[in-house]
């Protein structure tokens, strides 16, 4: 069962702000001048809300929690530093126009403390780009559009598709 409440506040979010950016977090190597992101974590920015995607362990499932910023979920050594990644530019099609939620559907949502967990989710954007996001790619999550969506639902071979709970963003 979904606490309609979460629900409620991750709808509220979605409609008060634009998805403004895409973002991994990572560690830099400074001696070998290299960015390695950590894909088990994308977070999704909405105005001054995150929306952290996570994908947990073995279960290839998504854990969806409301941040204030980045989090950085791991160690580094000593010699590397933590940062971040902003894929806005290479994910939204236009980062620079709209970027409005307008339909979010998830597949097999259940609850946990303070927070939301599916096996995927998609966002349906008001200029008619798709994200879907696919936590069961080997390397962490995964991100496309229907055609991820589409290799996502092939991958499951031969398993019913769990139950998809729709959040129309446009409607109070």
């Amino acid at each position: 069962m979904v606490d309609p409440m979460m629900l409620q506040v991750l709808k509220e979010v979605l409609r008060q702000a634009e998805l403004t950016d895409v973002v991994l977090a990572g560690f830099f190597d400074p001696e070998g001048g290299e960015f390695s992101p950590m894909l088990h974590c994308v977070y999704l920015e909405f105005g001054s809300q995150m929306l952290e995607l996570k994908a947990t362990g073995d279960e290839a499932r998504l854990r969806l929690t409301l941040v204030d910023r980045v989090q950085h979920h791991f160690e580094v050594d000593d010699d590397f530093r933590v940062g971040q990644v902003a894929l806005g530019e290479m994910v939204l099609r236009d980062p620079l126009a709209s970027n409005a939620v307008v339909r979010v559907l998830t597949y097999g949502m259940d609850e946990g403390e303070d927070e939301l967990r599916c096996d995927a989710m998609r966002l349906d954007m008001a200029n008619g780009q798709v994200l879907f996001f696919d936590p069961s790619f080997h390397f962490g999550i995964s991100i496309g559009g229907d055609d991820q969506e589409d290799a996502w639902k092939e991958n499951r071979q031969g398993e019913a598709l769990p139950a998809i709970l729709t959040i129309d963003v446009t409607t109070e």
